[in-house]
C-alpha cells in the first residue's frame, strides 16, 4: 500500500507513506531544509478496516484519476495490492466542483474515504492535512465529513 499527498502548501509539507504486506509502515515528509522518515507498525484492526473500506467503497473498481490539475493544487495517490491485484487512484482538485457541480463528488468521494482512513495512520504535525477541504468535498457529496 502506497499514499501520497504532494503539493505546495502554506502549512504542512508534502508526505509519502509506503507499507510492505508485513504491515511495517515509513512514513517520508518532505520538510524543509531535510526530509524526515519515521517508521511503525501499522494495526491488525487498522488493516481490517482497510479491507472493509476497500470492500466497501468498491476501490478497485474506481476510476484511476479524479479532480482538476490546477496551478497550487496538490495531488492524492492511493496505491492497493491485495490479493495480486493492483490499483491506484490519483486524487486531485475537487474543490471546483462543491459549489458548482457536487453531483460530480459521488466518485471521487469514495477514493477520498478510503484515503482518509489511511491518513488516520499517523498524527505528524509538518506532515499536510487537507482534512478540512476533504469535510467539504465529503459533505457536498452527500456523504458527511
Amino acid at each position: 500500500m502506497f499514499a501520497s499527498t504532494t503539493g505546495r502548501f502554506a502549512k504542512g509539507y508534502s508526505w509519502s507513506l509506503a507499507m510492505d504486506a508485513n504491515r511495517k509502515a515509513r512514513l517520508t515528509i518532505d520538510s524543509y531544509p531535510q526530509a524526515r522518515t519515521r517508521e511503525f507498525e501499522v494495526g491488525t484492526e487498522q488493516i481490517y478496516e482497510l479491507v472493509a473500506a476497500l470492500e466497501k467503497e468498491r476501490f478497485f473498481s474506481l476510476p484511476s484519476d479524479y479532480g482538476q490539475i490546477v496551478p497550487d493544487g496538490s495531488t492524492r495517490v492511493i496505491k492497493v495490492v491485495r490479493d495480486g491485484a493492483e490499483h491506484t487512484v490519483s486524487i486531485h482538485f475537487l474543490m471546483n466542483w462543491v459549489h458548482s457541480n457536487p453531483s460530480k463528488l459521488k466518485e471521487p468521494a469514495r477514493a477520498l474515504r478510503v484515503f482518509r482512513l489511511v491518513q488516520t495512520w499517523f498524527d505528524d504535525a509538518d506532515a499536510v492535512d487537507l482534512s478540512r477541504y476533504d469535510d467539504m468535498v465529503l459533505k457536498a457529496a452527500g456523504n458527511g465529513g
